[in-house]
């Protein structure tokens, strides 16, 4: 329940409160995060009134919130009884907002930090940069990138001062970012190079002896939970680009295993969920089946097993042969639809967004798929996130998008939140008896969709 403007939180509440302007939706999406191995963040929605709302919070300790606002994301660092206030015009939260009260200068900090340091890259560009980089032009810019933001932060720190758990965080962050892309740099150049590259100075890995740490207290950093998994496949010499289906899942049981001998406490438990959500999410479920009795046996933290029982229930939902998730969205004209629309036809669903890159990238072959179906008891149901409903429309016609149109916005409805939807593009298909035939589908662009399709359509 959020509080009036202007009124005082009670005693041991953390609160946020702001004024957005130019705000093109009244609802804003406050996400916390309490662990990352699978997808259950806590969501509170809060209503814009004359471009402002407040929001209590439930945090307990160090906590990142993300709030959302249309496309616009803003992380947000509290501590326990925090107060913070944030004003910023919507349309630019990273460059325009500024905080005051509890915690205000972690906060600047951190806004500032995202935006001059963090920017991300297109496909495109990610790809030109591996690319044309040399094993030794890749260190030497990394490496110059993390003192350029440790420069950054002992500036800022001398002249306003920063509360001592943030910069733990913020060093956490910049050191496992600048870890995390020197481990996965041989995997990316392969990747983009098409070809295996190894790296040839001997001691290349030799900073992983001072990065491998089991601190609970790291865990509020994403990029340390990354590192965690990213070194066990890197023990493991596993390039999952070049993995099959039938190869990958058998890794699973090594890969939990290898972890238990090389971390201990909270970062063991969280790598070891981490890999079992993220094998169930790839269906290698028949796998890590005895992992996960293991794991649920033998974890000392009941937050990670009952977050992990959570996930394992909401999969279980989802699962192939389960009827599929009932729901009603209205279409371009405004006029209410579902699968119930669809009786006795496959549906090939697609959650996707006008500005998500990949999934623009898959329509002309979603478009080709359909044709080469040739079949009208083929339904491609696509189901948009998209925060602007006029972008929506307009990307559906500029891309020409064949198929059906449904719209929710953004990633936090119901309906996304039905099919467990962690990102975008991503795919499901329903048979004629209106039950999951595939809750992880293939892209229109791999190669067995079209034959998983007429399978199901002479059923």
């Amino acid at each position: 329940m959020g509080m009036l403007w202007g009124s005082v939180p009670l005693f041991g509440q953390t609160v946020l409160m702001g004024e957005l302007k130019n705000a093109e939706q009244k609802d804003i999406y406050i996400v916390l995060h309490q662990q990352y191995f699978c997808y259950q963040p806590l969501i509170k929605v809060a209503e814009l009134n004359e471009n402002r709302f407040s929001q209590d919070l439930p945090i307990t300790k160090p906590s990142l919130a993300y709030l959302h606002c249309g496309q616009q994301v803003l992380q947000i660092f509290l501590n326990p009884q925090d107060t913070l206030f944030l004003s910023a015009d919507a349309r630019d939260l990273l460059s325009t907002v500024r905080f005051a009260g509890r915690s205000n200068n972690d906060n600047n900090l951190l806004a500032i930090f995202n935006r001059d340091f963090l920017s991300q890259n297109s496909p495109s560009e990610l790809a030109e940069q591996y690319k044309e980089a040399t094993e030794k032009s890749f260190v030497e810019k990394t490496e110059q990138k993390r003192k350029e933001q440790m420069k950054f932060l002992t500036q800022f720190k001398k002249k306003n001062g920063i509360s001592k758990t943030f910069e733990d965080y913020i060093i956490t962050l910049i050191n496992y970012t600048w870890a995390n892309e020197l481990l996965t740099f041989p995997a990316y150049k392969s990747y983009y190079e098409n070809k295996t590259f190894k790296p040839e100075d001997l001691k290349y890995y030799d900073f992983l002896d001072k990065m491998v740490a089991s601190d609970s207290s790291k865990l509020l950093c994403f990029e340390y939970a990354q590192f965690l998994k990213n070194y066990i496949y890197h023990l493991q010499d596993l390039d999952v680009k070049s993995l099959t289906a039938t190869v990958y899942p058998s890794f699973y049981p090594k890969l939990y295993d290898l972890a238990q001998t090389k971390l201990k406490g909270s970062a063991l438990e969280h790598t070891q969920a981490f890999l079992i959500s993220e094998a169930l999410k790839g269906g290698a479920a028949t796998s890590v089946s005895a992992l996960i009795d293991d794991f649920l046996s033998k974890a000392s933290s009941n937050a990670y097993k009952s977050i992990l029982k959570q996930h394992l229930a909401q999969l279980e939902t989802l699962k192939s042969g389960q009827k599929a998730p009932q729901f009603a969205l209205p279409d371009l004209k405004g006029e209410k639809k579902g699968l119930y629309s669809f009786k006795n036809k496959v549906v090939y669903i697609t959650f996707w967004a006008s500005w998500c890159e990949p999934c623009r990238d898959e329509i002309l072959f979603a478009n080709r798929l359909k044709k080469a179906a040739a079949d009208d008891n083929l339904i491609m149901l696509y189901i948009s996130l998209d925060e602007n409903d006029a972008e929506w429309r307009a990307s559906v016609q500029d891309l020409d998008v064949e198929g059906v149109h449904l719209h929710e916005s953004g990633l936090y409805g119901t309906v996304a939140r039905l099919f467990a939807i962690d990102g975008l593009p991503a795919y499901f298909i329903i048979n004629k008896k209106g039950q999951l035939a595939a809750s992880q589908a293939k892209r229109p662009s791999q190669k067995g969709l079209l034959e998983d399709l007429k399978l199901l359509l002479l059923e």
